[in-house]
């Protein structure tokens, strides 16, 4: 199963909302106009020995302040481990980081975005992450104070997504499964 979805939307701030985004060195008030869109992928194959993947751009608005900024990420939840697997997703996602932001930068940024998807789906009440990670991001509003060089990094991550997890998809579908690891799967 796969789903995708877009999601285009726009309104007002409410009181929750401006207060969860305000932080030490930005401000928000109920009331205040905002544009978001998102597009959203989640992978579910019927194979246990296929992972799930989970993944998400996103663009967040304030027009009457003329701010704006990017949230998103890639996950993968495989229930069979295959280090290999693991590896060259995180290396996949490693790369493209250095590509656009160039190697030291990268690998800086790579670090960061991996550190917070690892505490992100952290699940405390089992004390263990969901899946074995990937990229996340949120409220980027630039990189090294340049705001085109984040929307190139949010752009080329939307374009990334199906490259990082189909050659995974393609080694793990032909394999079999039992029963009994098709339960497991469903649990």
């Amino acid at each position: 199963r796969a789903a995708a979805s877009t999601s285009i939307l726009h309104g007002y701030l409410s009181a929750e909302r401006a207060e969860s985004l305000s932080d030490g060195s930005h401000s928000y008030k109920s009331g205040e106009r905002y544009n978001a869109c998102a597009l959203s992928l989640v992978f579910h194959s019927r194979s246990p020995r296929v992972p799930t993947f989970r993944a998400d751009v996103r663009c967040f608005e304030l027009p009457d302040r003329n701010e704006c900024w990017f949230g998103g990420g890639a996950d993968l939840t495989p229930f069979y481990l295959v280090d290999e697997d693991v590896r060259e997703f995180h290396r996949y996602w490693r790369d493209v980081c250095k590509r656009v932001l160039g190697e030291t930068v990268g690998d800086v940024h790579y670090a960061r975005c991996k550190r917070t998807c690892d505490d992100y789906f952290l699940i405390p009440a089992r004390r263990e992450h969901r899946g074995v990670g990937g990229v996340f991001f949120d409220q980027l509003r630039d990189i090294d104070g340049d705001v085109n060089l984040a929307e190139s990094f949010v752009r080329e991550v939307a374009s990334g997504f199906l490259s990082s997890y189909f050659p995974i998809v393609q080694r793990r579908l032909p394999e079999e499964h039992s029963e009994e690891q098709r339960r497991w799967q469903l649990l």
